[in-house]
């Protein structure tokens, strides 16, 4: 019941942050998701940085991976796309 309402929580802040681009949402629902260990759907899990919480990332598909990279700090973090993944969408 508790990661249910967690989640929730998560998700809500990390729509506010969305709407309105602050760093503190982000950061308050990264303690939420730690505290009560829930997971973030994808959508979410890649919508901002790790290591400064931002939520402005530039998005590049490259080689048979995603990259995600932050302009405020540098950060990069790559995705491998499974084949599977690529015949599924042909």
């Amino acid at each position: 019941m508790k990661r249910k309402i967690a989640r929730e929580r998560v998700e809500y802040l990390l729509d506010l942050a969305r709407k309105t681009g602050k760093k503190r949402y982000v950061e308050l629902a990264w303690k939420i998701k730690l505290r009560y260990r829930v997971k973030l759907p994808r959508d979410l899990k890649y919508s901002f940085c790790r290591k400064c919480r931002s939520m402005n990332l530039v998005v590049r598909v490259r080689r048979g991976r995603i990259s995600y990279i932050c302009p405020s700090c540098g950060y990069i973090r790559r995705i491998p796309i499974r084949k599977e993944r690529i015949k599924k969408v042909r």
